[in-house]
C-alpha cells in the first residue's frame, strides 16, 4: 500500500526513488479521477431516479422490469418506499 503523502521531505529522498513517489503520486491522482467520473455517469445513467420513486403515490398501478426473466411484469400495486441509509 503506498501512502497518501510520503513520510518525510520528499527532496531528501535518492533520485530514483523520488522519481517513483512522484510516479505514484499522479497515478494516484489520475485513478481518483477516472474512478469518480466512471461513478458520476453510473448514476446518470441509472433507471429509476430516487425523486421518480418517491413521487408515486401508494395504491397505485406500476409495471416491473425484470432483468432474467420476462422484461416487463405486473402491474403490481405500490405499496411503499422504503429508505435505508448507509451505515458509517
Amino acid at each position: 500500500m503506498v501512502p497518501k503523502i510520503p513520510l518525510g521531505n520528499i527532496e531528501h529522498l535518492p533520485p530514483n526513488q523520488r522519481d517513483r513517489f512522484s510516479a505514484m503520486e499522479s497515478a494516484r491522482k489520475e485513478m481518483e479521477t477516472i474512478a469518480a467520473a466512471q461513478r458520476l455517469e453510473l448514476g446518470q445513467k441509472s433507471r429509476s431516479k430516487p425523486r421518480d420513486v418517491l413521487s408515486i403515490p401508494p395504491g397505485a398501478d406500476v409495471v416491473v422490469y425484470k432483468e432474467k426473466s420476462k422484461p416487463w411484469e405486473g402491474p403490481f400495486t405500490f405499496t411503499a418506499t422504503i429508505i435505508t441509509r448507509p451505515r458509517a
